[in-house]
């Protein structure tokens, strides 16, 4: 009997073909090279939750980690964790 008759085999071996390759995609990669995730004003409000405009008073106090070119707001992605980690810890230490 054929393998193409059943058209459940068919679906299932393309399911597992397209789950190896999302679990591939999710591992990191061994290279060690690691690129930094930038983008801007909407970039980091997704990140930290916060509306643009909270992120923009923040820059301008400079409350939050960023950088300025050009007349455009740039944040990382790895600093606004950490930013936000270092947020969290502190307002617990307080606490106790």
């Amino acid at each position: 009997m054929n393998n193409l008759s059943n058209p459940f085999e068919i679906l299932n071996s393309k399911i597992d073909a397209l789950t190896y390759q999302v679990q591939k995609l999710n591992q990191p990669k061994a290279t060690g090279t690691h690129q930094k995730e930038w983008g801007g004003v909407d970039f980091a409000s997704t990140i930290t939750g916060y509306k643009p405009q909270t992120i923009y008073i923040k820059a301008g106090k400079k409350q939050i980690p960023h950088i300025k070119r050009d007349g455009k707001l740039w944040f990382e992605k790895t600093a606004l964790l950490k930013w936000i980690e270092t947020g969290i810890i502190e307002k617990l230490e307080n606490k106790i």
